[in-house]
């Protein structure tokens, strides 16, 4: 995510790959037409991200292309109308990211642990409870205060974890076994069940299991 994070904030050094130099030229360009630009200067510098000159260069292509700037590999967070680039706030549609991000996290989460394993665990399900709100809360909030891009990454994130999952369950499904297995089971633990080969024991059920006191015997 750390990658992304500077992919997004740091898109001429990152995406376009500007040298120093350039991106210096473009601080130049910036300050002499700040006027024109409509931009604020700090003690006659520009103090800006790579990201808003990014969105300075897109807005006026023409000014920084007859500078000799190359304006093609900058990235346009541009999607209908809307600059992805900018943070999420309550006078915009960008607003429903972050609670995209909440839903998308909460409901990714309950499904890829149904999807797995889960051991059996007493007075668990309060702290998972609260794992369960939390984390989807900390996203999402990290969600509002970053660019609306980053909170586009974790939607699809999510939504490519619950297939991955379901792409595993699918292609190695767990094994199932009745009570009867299990009471099986037990009895061959308390050697009361027919031994196999390396270690192996013979349900009275048919199957076989193997124990974990045997498993490298095969690498012997």
């Amino acid at each position: 995510i750390l990658i992304v994070y500077q992919a997004i904030y740091r898109p001429l050094s990152y995406i376009a790959n500007f040298s120093s130099e350039q991106i210096t030229k473009i601080k130049d360009v910036i300050v002499a037409n700040a006027e024109t630009l409509k931009i604020a200067l700090s003690d006659g510098k520009y103090m800006g991200s790579e990201l808003d000159m990014a969105n300075i260069i897109h807005s006026n292509k023409a000014m920084f292309e007859s500078e000799g700037i190359m304006t093609q590999n900058i990235p346009d967070f541009d999607l209908f109308g809307v600059n992805l680039g900018d943070a999420p706030s309550f006078y915009s549609w960008l607003i429903i990211i972050p609670v995209l991000v909440f839903v998308a996290q909460y409901f990714s989460s309950k499904l890829i642990r149904k999807m797995s394993y889960q051991p059996v665990q007493n007075n668990g399900g309060c702290a998972m409870w609260v794992m369960d709100i939390t984390m989807p809360l900390m996203i999402a909030f990290m969600a509002f205060t970053f660019p609306a891009f980053l909170g586009i990454y974790w939607i699809f994130q999510s939504i490519l974890g619950v297939g991955q999952q379901f792409l595993l369950k699918k292609l190695y499904p767990y094994p199932t076994f009745t009570e009867q297995d299990y009471r099986d089971a037990e009895r061959a633990m308390r050697g009361k069940g027919p031994k196999g080969p390396s270690g192996t024991r013979t349900l009275p059920s048919g199957k076989t299991y193997r124990s974990l006191h045997h498993i490298d015997d095969d690498d012997e």
